[in-house]
């Protein structure tokens, strides 16, 4: 219901009159007075008792006497007077003060666009504002009066669970309402439920507070399906680029391979030819040279697309290969490797991520955290492989953004097989990344 609003009276009439009358009495005193005396002769036979008595008393002044104590009192009538105006001058001031938090307190109960209701302890709605009443697809706040708020509330806690709260802690937070409507309307609240006590400690009844969080849960929704396609195109987008990179790693091998074991046969077969030109022998073994710098940059090349060591001897041996070329510049880092349980077992594209991300925070570690040791640890935890990744070199400062794309492609390929990525650092303290990726098959989307 709407709080009605009516001003506030305070009896000023009833001041003034009474103001009014005290003036009137002195005037009306002293002429009825006048009139008793003058009706009965009072002055005469006071005058005679007094020439009849022994003691002679002088009443000359007695009118001036009385004239003494009229404007006596009429002093303290008019001292009354300035009071009552006072006291009335202050009244409608606080009148006025009242009104005025009246009002505001009218309109932000009603014109709120939260819910505001004032229940019983039963549920049983006693008052309640229009955004309470659209909660529940009722047209009016005062068609809402008599309405059990309990037998709105679905999909939650019980209006019993919830009274047991408010007994013991005076009031009780619900993240997520579901209140379903006078005709089927599903609206998500997150509500407050405050408890109003007696003297005795009994409660009274309950205020309800209900904001309208259902455009959030949309949208919340919307963003975790969203994020859920991300996921899955993000895994996809991997699985085709390794796979693309083992084509290219396989056709550089086959056919690059081959023409150039073919173009260096060609030359050695014409630098030990008789009677050869020296000019031609000198570009028959430049040729012998550049094809050797070819195939060694072609095998780095295929080892950085698709390491061999992977698909023929396991990821054991491949991580291990990758800590033994990272060793051999002995540029002062040390290197070290831990493999506490067996993982050559795991499914292809947790192996290929997983080396994948050890070898981009080495390559990392390698290039910026000028450490004196990196240290690779892997384990098994609860059907989950701990990657565990640290070095003492400068640190990283987290609370800064990175233009690289390091952190950022071991955080993805992490998501990707479904994993939680961490890291720990300070500037000159080191760094410590770990991930822990689920051995278990990868979920795809429907």
């Amino acid at each position: 219901m709407r709080i009605p609003f009516a001003p506030i009276t305070i009896g000023k009439q009833l001041d003034r009159k009474n103001v009014l009358l005290e003036f009137a009495i002195v005037p009306c005193s002293f002429i009825l007075t006048y009139l008793i005396a003058g009706y009965f002769e009072l002055s005469e036979i006071f005058i005679d008792w007094t020439l009849t008595s022994n003691d002679e008393y002088d009443i000359d002044e007695l009118p001036y006497a009385l004239a003494a104590a009229t404007l006596a009192m009429s002093w303290f009538a008019w001292r009354r007077w300035q009071e009552i105006k006072r006291e009335v001058r202050s009244r409608n001031q606080t009148e006025q003060a009242l009104l005025a938090e009246r009002l505001q307190f009218q309109t932000l109960f009603n014109e709120n666009l939260a819910g505001n209701a004032v229940v019983t302890t039963h549920g049983v709605i006693k008052m309640c504002n229009p955004a309470m009443a659209c909660f529940l697809e009722i047209q009016t706040p005062e068609q809402a009066e008599g309405n059990n708020l309990a037998d709105y509330l679905q999909h939650g806690p019980s209006w019993s669970h919830l009274m047991e709260v408010v007994k013991e802690h005076q009031k009780v937070d619900v993240e997520q309402l579901c209140v379903i409507g006078l005709y089927g309307k599903r609206t998500y609240a997150m509500a407050r439920i405050l408890g109003h006590f007696s003297q005795d400690g009994s409660l009274q009844f309950l205020h309800v507070f209900a904001a309208d969080i259902t455009e959030i849960k949309t949208a919340e929704s919307e963003i975790s399906n969203l994020l859920k396609e991300n996921h899955f195109l993000l895994r996809q987008a991997l699985e085709l680029q390794e796979e693309e990179r083992r084509h290219i790693a396989r056709d550089l091998h086959d056919d690059m391979g081959q023409y150039l074991n073919a173009i260096k046969a060609n030359a050695t077969s014409l630098v030990n030819m008789p009677d050869l030109p020296a000019n031609i022998s000198e570009v028959a073994l430049h040729i012998i040279s550049h094809s050797d710098h070819i195939y060694r940059s072609a095998r780095q090349l295929i080892h950085r697309l698709r390491p061999a060591a992977l698909d023929e001897l396991g990821l054991s041996a491949a991580l291990q290969h990758l800590i033994d070329t990272w060793k051999y510049p002995a540029n002062g880092t040390r290197y070290q490797l831990a493999i506490d349980h067996e993982i050559d077992h795991l499914d292809d594209k947790l192996t290929i991520n997983i080396y994948r991300v050890i070898q981009e925070a080495i390559t990392n570690a390698a290039r910026h955290a000028q450490a004196s040791l990196i240290d690779v640890h892997l384990f098994m935890q609860g059907g989950s492989l701990i990657v565990d990744i640290t070095d003492d070199g400068c640190g990283i400062p987290l609370a800064q953004p990175h233009k690289g794309l390091g952190l950022a492609g071991i955080r993805e390929r992490i998501k990707a097989v479904d994993g939680k990525f961490e890291v720990s650092s300070a500037a000159g303290t080191g760094t410590r990344i770990r991930a822990v990726i689920p051995t278990t098959p990868i979920k795809e989307m429907v």
